[in-house]
């Protein structure tokens, strides 16, 4: 799948397409983030559902604030932000391709989720410890009170966007620090 998926002409102009409908682009970081976040945390629960206009746009809210934030990101060149929403974008389209060939089989998906769980850990993200409303994302709540670990705020606070992308925002660790870190060494 992943052959026909990879050979089959531009990824990115694919995933584009695919985007287009819901206001996304690929040539927007924040919206690639928003992508690969959902699309990670739904794995961590067995799922690609569909999430509506009103929990993308506060997804991708928090997305900006956070970005917008991140110093090693408002450094970053055209070029590099490019490469890391791409980056992300594979990798959401990954996940998502994963999860829709697992349907029907609990222990594949269940090993889906904990593999794309421990990736998001090395960006600093924590899916376990929020959930997707239609605020975005927020602390998980566990027997009936919020646990107090560390996780996005809803999007009217304003401070979920330091966990959003402590990867970045944390010294450049994680799915794009990479590309930040190699720059900054090329430069």
């Amino acid at each position: 799948d992943l052959e026909r998926m990879f050979a089959g002409g531009d990824i990115i102009e694919k995933i584009g397409g695919a985007l287009a409908p819901y206001g996304m682009r690929v040539d927007n970081l924040a919206d690639a983030y928003t992508v690969y976040w959902v699309n990670a945390w739904q794995a961590t629960r067995g799922t690609n559902a569909e999430t509506s206009r009103a929990t993308n746009a506060a997804v991708r809210a928090q997305a900006a604030r956070a970005l917008g934030a991140t110093l090693e990101v408002m450094r970053a060149g055209d070029a590099t932000r490019q490469e890391l929403a791409e980056s992300l974008l594979i990798q959401a389209a990954l996940i998502d391709a994963a999860v829709t060939q697992a349907r029907g089989n609990p222990e594949r998906l269940r090993a889906i989720g904990n593999a794309v769980a421990k990736g998001a850990r090395t960006m600093g993200l924590d899916l376990q410890a929020v959930e997707l409303t239609e605020a975005g994302f927020v602390p998980a709540r566990r027997t009936g009170r919020a646990e107090t670990r560390p996780g996005p705020q809803p999007a009217t606070t304003g401070s979920g966007a330091r966990y959003a992308l402590l990867a970045l925002a944390a010294g450049g660790a994680g799915v794009g620090g990479w590309m930040l870190r190699g720059r900054a060494r090329a430069a």
